[in-house]
């Protein structure tokens, strides 16, 4: 598995006064009539007419160290490699912020670098799968086309992917392991939340692991487990003439190593929190069809049950984070997601 460097040092520019900076068109070459910014935990997004630029904040999770200048360089070179997979150019490439002599801020340029942004094409918001979704589309000829097309993309990347070597003992035991992980961090959240049902889901996944490891150790045993997306939600997936699948996770490798299948139940639980379940069926119906890699229904709603619980453990955590805005929305998103691993659990 490959990881971050361990780079040290930076340089004393600070994030406020880029975000400043990067918020005015006068920054941008093509200088646009206006800069839309999108703050997340762990980036600042910056929308002209026609291009995005990512700028990542210097945090340090559990998971990822941004706190350095090489630290970040690494990681937007490494957004734009592992995104060119699915996302061709649409990912122009990084950008260096730097200093001119009299300290003033420069987006590209010859002087001090300061940071890195990666530098996007722009795709239409309105296109994006959830978009759609909430548009009401969910069920028209035109998204069960591009969602096909989509899944089809998938399945090339994954077909030409090397198998990662996974024991099968040690795949079932990484999901013991992450079940009862994610089931004690819901269950110790200071925050409203449904510790009955976790438990209840924990037994449940728990007893299925016990009882049928074979539907996970297969996986593994026929090398099915490659590196794939990582973070496929609906909101990754622009149906354009040419579906586009971006924001792939960029910052550990071990997050991107997984079962197609996981990552197909992932994109269909999504689906179905925004209402549209449908399109999660279709998605594996297609793959199951490019691949010819029947999929047990169990192994399904396994991995959906999952997925859903971890998604309720990060909208905890969200909660817990400094600068939460709105800690009612994590919390309802938490409960809204339990309650979807207790469906499929209860498929089991």
């Amino acid at each position: 598995m490959t990881a971050a460097p361990d780079f040290r040092g930076d340089h004393a520019v600070g994030l406020d006064e880029k975000v400043a900076f990067l918020t005015t068109p006068d920054a941008y070459p093509d200088a646009p009539d206006a800069v839309e910014s999108i703050q997340t935990h762990m980036a600042w997004v910056f929308l002209t007419e026609h291009h995005a630029y990512k700028l990542k904040k210097p945090v340090a999770y559990d998971e990822l160290d941004f706190t350095t200048l090489e630290r970040r360089q690494w990681a937007c070179a490494e957004e734009v490699r592992l995104n060119r997979r699915l996302a061709g150019d649409v990912y122009r490439g990084i950008v260096p912020l730097t200093t001119g002599p009299r300290g003033a801020l420069h987006l590209g340029g010859d002087g001090e670098v300061v940071d890195w942004l990666v530098k996007m094409h722009r795709l239409p918001a309105d296109r994006m799968l959830d978009a759609l979704i909430e548009q009401g589309k969910a069920s028209s000829e035109e998204v069960h086309a591009g969602v096909q097309a989509a899944v089809h993309k998938l399945t090339r990347m994954y077909a030409a992917a090397s198998p990662i070597a996974f024991g099968p003992e040690a795949y079932v035991r990484h999901f013991h392991e992450q079940v009862r992980s994610t089931a004690a961090a819901l269950i110790r959240s200071p925050y409203h939340i449904a510790r009955d049902t976790v438990r209840a889901v924990f037994e449940q996944q728990q007893d299925a692991l016990r009882r049928a490891p074979h539907l996970l150790g297969a996986r593994a045993r026929e090398q099915h487990i490659v590196e794939g997306h990582g973070d496929l939600r609906p909101e990754h997936v622009c149906l354009v003439a040419d579906p586009v699948i971006f924001d792939c996770i960029e910052f550990e490798q071990a997050l991107r190593v997984l079962d197609p299948v996981d990552e197909l139940s992932f994109l269909g639980m999504e689906c179905a929190y925004l209402g549209a379940p449908e399109l999660g069926t279709l998605a594996l119906k297609t793959y199951v069809g490019a691949m010819n890699d029947p999929v047990p229904d169990r192994l399904v709603h396994f991995y959906r049950s999952y997925r859903a619980l971890k998604r309720a453990q990060i909208a905890v955590r969200h909660t817990r984070r400094p600068g939460t805005a709105d800690e009612a929305k994590w919390s309802r998103q938490a409960s809204a997601y339990l309650d979807l691993a207790a469906l499929y659990a209860d498929r089991l």
